[in-house]
Formats: structure tokens, C-alpha cells, sequence
């Protein structure tokens, strides 16, 4: 039987490992897990906010609303977050969709329809107007259409 190297008790040894097994699980999770992982019932009330406080939004909320983005994808580096986000626009016409773009500053515009979306968000607008989905997240490689129930859609390009 082989020999200890440390001598600990039992309840040490199981407190050890729910340690380690923590950890592991969060630090070890594949970007592409976290990108399809379901989206918090917070996060999505914070994205709505977009457009319930339409053209009078803070920076305050602005600055809120991207803290929910990173927390809500904690293991993604910055640089792999969203380049924005688009949704269906309810401020009525001539109104379609609205953006967060969150390339260099955190911008939220609205968008009349058929006027040209930037930093590639362009891609998305369809998807943004489907009503199956409350957003999109648009990144430079992939779109993730967000259900009211959190789950996701990815499309990669």
C-alpha cells in the first residue's frame, strides 16, 4: 500500500480536491463552451435597457451595461469580447435596430431603416430584427443571436 507523502485528514484531502475540481472546471473551459454557454437572465435585462431608455441613456447605464458583458463573460479576454451589440429598435419609425458598439468609444446609436450599421454589425441586422431573438452579440468571427431564455444561437462566419 503505498505511503502518504503528506499527512492530512480526510476532511482536508475532500476540501483539497473541491479546490482543485473549481478551478479546473472554469480555468480549463474552452472559449468556444463559453460562447454557447446560456446567457443570465440579468444579463438579458440589462441589454433591453438599450432601448427602453432609447436616445437618453447614460454613461453611467452605458458604463453598467458593458460591466454586465464582461461579467457575464468573465473567462474571455477583451480583446475576444463583442465588437457590439445589436437589437430590434421598439422607439417606432423611422427606427429599426439599435447598436452598442463597443469599439474604441462605447457608443449607443439607433438606426433608421436601411441606414448602414458600422464596424461590420452590418451582418447581424436581420437576425437583430428576428423576434425570436431580444439581441446579438456581434463578434469579428461569429454572430450569437441571445432567446429571451437566455440560450444561443451561433453563426459563425
Amino acid at each position: 500500500m503505498p505511503k502518504p507523502i503528506i499527512n492530512i485528514n480526510q476532511q482536508q484531502r475532500e476540501s483539497i480536491a473541491g479546490v482543485f475540481n473549481q478551478n479546473t472546471n472554469k480555468s480549463f473551459e474552452s472559449p468556444e463552451l463559453v460562447f454557447r454557454r446560456k446567457r443570465s437572465q440579468e444579463y438579458i435585462n440589462k441589454l433591453k435597457k438599450l432601448d427602453i431608455l432609447g436616445h437618453n441613456i447614460s454613461q453611467s447605464e452605458i458604463n453598467e451595461i458593458i460591466n454586465a458583458i464582461k461579467n457575464e463573460l468573465p473567462e474571455i479576454s477583451m480583446d475576444k469580447l463583442p465588437i457590439g451589440i445589436i437589437a430590434k429598435c421598439y422607439l417606432g419609425k423611422p427606427y429599426e435596430v439599435h447598436t452598442l458598439s463597443m469599439l474604441g468609444k462605447f457608443i449607443v446609436k439607433h438606426y433608421k431603416l436601411q441606414e448602414p450599421l458600422p464596424d461590420g454589425m452590418e451582418k447581424a441586422r436581420n437576425l437583430a430584427n428576428n423576434e425570436n431573438y431580444e439581441f446579438v452579440e456581434v463578434y469579428r468571427d461569429k454572430i450569437i443571436a441571445v432567446k429571451s431564455d437566455g440560450s444561443v444561437s451561433i453563426i459563425k462566419d
